[in-house]
């Protein structure tokens, strides 16, 4: 339920205060863009048993250290390549109804699906290991801080703004999740730095004469 009302918040106050057409901008690039988590739950739902077995055990198996990775280190590689083909995907996907103000949001919303997807393995690791109180209790108390950002951000009625403060939502859950297994995965000590220099690669790549252009939607 709770991932639920982070999902759709921001969408439903976007809706009410701003309106349907800067709904509709906002949503194209987040939901195409969102499909990279079905990758990251897919493998999550087949890690499950091993992380179970790892809490028997009581040893870290490898496909979870694997997988998680193949999300810290390749993933973003990718995504960043993948930049440079926004512009003709959106072109092409969209036809007349293309509007280059989704450009910057896409690409915001690519890294924020990338750090959720860590954040997920983060949390199936958790279910898996039977302390899943532990990632809710996270989430819940993130909540309030979360809601109060988006509100002011919603009333400054920019959508850049409003998927900034997602993706320092989204940023701050993961490191708030992860911390406490830093000690046991090296890696997760790497991601912390490697998404920090995302985001500056992130805000080198996007055209501010765009944000302009979001602002007042």
């Amino acid at each position: 339920m709770l991932n639920v009302t982070f999902d759709f918040t921001d969408k439903y106050l976007i809706k009410i205060f701003i309106g349907p057409a800067a709904l509709a901008l906002y949503s194209i690039p987040q939901q195409l863009t969102g499909k990279l988590s079905i990758i990251s739950k897919g493998i999550a739902a087949v890690l499950l048993p091993a992380i179970a077995y790892e809490k028997k055990n009581k040893v870290m198996t490898k496909e979870f250290i694997i997988s998680l990775n193949i999300f810290i280190f390749i993933i973003p590689l990718l995504i960043f390549f993948l930049f440079n083909f926004f512009d003709l995907f959106f072109n092409f996907w969209l036809g007349k109804n293309y509007s280059i103000q989704i450009i910057p949001l896409a690409k915001i919303f690519s890294i924020i699906t990338w750090v959720s997807c860590i954040s997920h393995l983060i949390t199936s690791y958790y279910e898996g290991s039977g302390i899943i109180k532990k990632s809710a209790t996270i989430e819940l108390a993130f909540y309030p801080f979360f809601f109060s950002f988006l509100c002011m951000a919603v009333l400054n009625a920019n959508l850049f703004i409003i998927a900034f403060v997602i993706l320092l939502k989204e940023i701050f859950l993961y490191v708030l999740k992860s911390i406490s297994l830093s000690k046991k995965i090296n890696s997760i000590k790497y991601s912390y730095l490697i998404i920090t220099l995302s985001c500056f690669y992130l805000f080198y790549t996007i055209d501010l004469n765009i944000l302009k252009l979001l602002n007042n939607e």
